[in-house]
């Protein structure tokens, strides 16, 4: 193993920083694309129904996709009319 005690020759080992400056945050969806978006889901079927499910919760509670991927029946809590969802941390939050 050799040891380098250059700086020119270390600084060249290191990789450059990426440049992140012509990228931009993703934009939410309009009011508008949310509706159209509902309004093309075929609820008539059982697929169509979740889907529909799932839209709701994205576009009126301003879900994560995360939040709504791992989402399981217990966390509805049909008679408070609530859902309850696990935070990255591991908390429970309780939704309308």
């Amino acid at each position: 193993m050799q040891i380098y005690h250059d700086t020119a020759v270390l600084a060249a080992a290191v990789q450059t920083m990426a440049n992140w400056s012509t990228t931009s945050l993703p934009r939410a969806n309009s009011a508008d694309q949310a509706i159209r978006l509902l309004n093309n889901i075929d609820r008539i079927t059982t697929m169509g129904h979740r889907d529909y499910a799932i839209a709701l919760l994205l576009a009126r509670l301003g879900l994560h996709s995360s939040g709504t991927m791992f989402l399981v029946l217990d966390e509805l809590d049909w008679a408070s009319r609530t859902l309850h969802l696990r935070t990255k941390g591991g908390e429970r939050n309780a939704l309308p």
